[in-house]
């Protein structure tokens, strides 16, 4: 009886996690990276929503900042300038609550991890000189500061030398989580 109990809970354990947990590690290394910050914006997409929310508060409390969340609602429209717009209205937002970086939470929910969705919010956020970290493959591409690899067991941060905009981010010399292109 209690090996069945076990079988069924295990396979909760380590597939439901996983995304969690790497939202948790992402955040700690934007704050390593720029420890002046206090406010950091994520954005989540919507079914991801309840997935993330114990993150952010265990996150808020480990590393003493504020995180702003901007949930991005699904759209049934596949008209550009409505889809550009959505994002760049979770942009501001987190911009109006002085967000110092902006990181996307990569779920199970697709709507966030468009070209689209990322080059609108880089865009928008560069203009006020906030940098923005993802794990696409193609961030560095798209114009974001940094891009998230799992490499080694350990996620990394891989920063774009070009678009480190403001003076509030550290380079960190021999520190082998952070790898500058």
């Amino acid at each position: 009886m209690k090996i069945r109990i076990f079988l069924l809970f295990f396979p909760l354990i380590v597939f439901g996690q996983n995304e969690t947990y790497d939202l948790k590690d992402q955040i700690g290394l934007v704050k390593d990276l720029m420890p002046d910050v206090k406010v950091i914006g994520v954005i989540i997409g919507e079914q991801d929503e309840s997935l993330f929310n114990v993150v952010v508060n265990t996150s808020q409390q480990d590393y003493g900042i504020r995180i702003v969340k901007a949930i991005v609602k699904k759209s049934s429209t596949r008209n550009l300038r409505t889809l550009r717009n959505l994002y760049k209205k979770c942009t501001l937002d987190m911009l109006n609550e002085n967000a110092g970086a902006i990181l996307f939470a990569f779920g199970k929910d697709r709507s966030i991890q468009t070209t689209i969705a990322i080059k609108t919010v880089t865009e928008t956020a560069q203009k006020s000189r906030v940098p923005t970290f993802t794990p696409h493959k193609k961030s560095l591409k798209m114009g974001c500061c940094g891009q998230f690899i799992f490499n080694d067991d350990w996620w990394k941060l891989k920063l774009n030398s070009d678009k480190l905009l403001p003076n509030s981010i550290e380079m960190p010399l021999g520190d082998d989580r952070y790898l500058v292109q």
